[in-house]
Formats: C-alpha cells, structure tokens, sequence
C-alpha cells in the first residue's frame, strides 16, 4: 500500500494535450508531490535530449528535482545502430546532476510479454547502475543501499552487464494504487489518498 503509480492514461491525455508533453508539466507534478511529501519518487520517462522548442522548462524541471531531493531518473542501455556498441542512455547532465539517483529499466519480457526475471545491478562494462525500484527503495528509506551489494567487475568485459537475477514473486496478487497524472495536477489528489 505504499506504492502509488501515476499514471499517463488516456484521461490525462485528452486533458493535458498530445504527449510528449513539456518538462514544465512534468516539474509541477514533482512539485505537487513534493508538497504530499513522497518519500521517493521515480521518474520513468528517459530525457536524454534537451527540449529544444522550450529551452527554459529542462531548468525548471531541474529545479523540481533538486528541490524534491528524492527522485530517481532512468537509465536504459541503447544501441544507436547495429554497427554501434551498446551504451548507457542517460538523462541530460542538468537533470542528472538535479536527482537523487538513478537506476536502471533494462527489462526482459518472455515470449508470452511476462517478465519473471530481473537483474538488481547492470550498465556498461561494469554493472554499477541499481536496478530503477531498488535505487527508489534506496532512495525511500526503505532499504540500506548495501542490502543488495555487489562488487564491481574489472574493466576488462565489454558491453551490457547484468549482476545478482532475482525472480519475480507471483505469489502476491496485490496491484499498486494508480492515481491519475491529470488528478495529481489539478490537485484532486490528498496527502491522507
């Protein structure tokens, strides 16, 4: 019960206009949820290219962060053509450097689109990034940053690096309360929901 998703559903969107919207929209959001006091909040969106048409709302979206103190930003691995390495996909430095944390969203689905295993730690070279929940329970409180720990590899393999699989625990059927994005925004939303 402690776990609320906000989601981007289709009553936000046909509130709020066509997505992507502007990181100005995003920085009110963690702003309202800094005002609920959210322990730990993550952001699973990756902006690693800068808002051209609106210059200002990167800054204004780095100002929330920093004022918030308990974001976490994604990190994916990326290959940018087939002939590339595999590299991090990073948010922008100014964004990067505004949250608390970052962690990972490399997911495996099965063939049947489930996904029933993940990794706690990956990245290049070196598996040095959490897994994207883990760094937010870090982040929370909820869990020491050396529960899971792990050493760090040599430099000497290559490529995407995934450390200590966990199996997903299908056992709990309990779902995570989902809040409208649009419900956050417009202030409908309590502290006590």
């Amino acid at each position: 019960e402690q776990v609320v998703v906000v989601a981007v559903d289709d009553i936000s969107i046909q509130s709020l206009g066509r997505w992507p919207w502007s990181r100005k929209r995003h920085a009110e959001l963690i702003d309202r949820l800094t005002d609920m006091g959210a322990r730990s909040v993550g952001i699973d969106i990756l902006f690693s290219e800068y808002q051209k048409d609106e210059p200002q709302a990167d800054r204004l979206l780095a100002q929330s962060l920093t004022n918030n103190g308990h974001v976490v930003l994604p990190v994916a691995p990326t290959r940018l053509s087939p002939s590339d390495p595999i590299s991090d996909l990073l948010p922008i430095p100014e964004l990067a450097v505004a949250a608390r944390a970052m962690g990972h969203v490399d997911v495996e689905l099965d063939i049947d689109g489930a996904c029933r295993r993940f990794f706690l730690y990956a990245g290049i070279s070196n598996a040095q990034w959490p897994a994207f929940a883990l760094s937010m329970l870090q982040v929370g409180g909820d869990i020491s940053e050396t529960a899971f720990d792990h050493e760090l590899t040599s430099n000497n393999h290559t490529g995407w690096l995934r450390q200590h699989r966990m199996f997903v625990p299908y056992v709990n059927k309990t779902q995570p309360k989902v809040i409208s994005y649009i419900d956050i925004i417009n202030g409908r939303i309590l502290k006590s929901d």
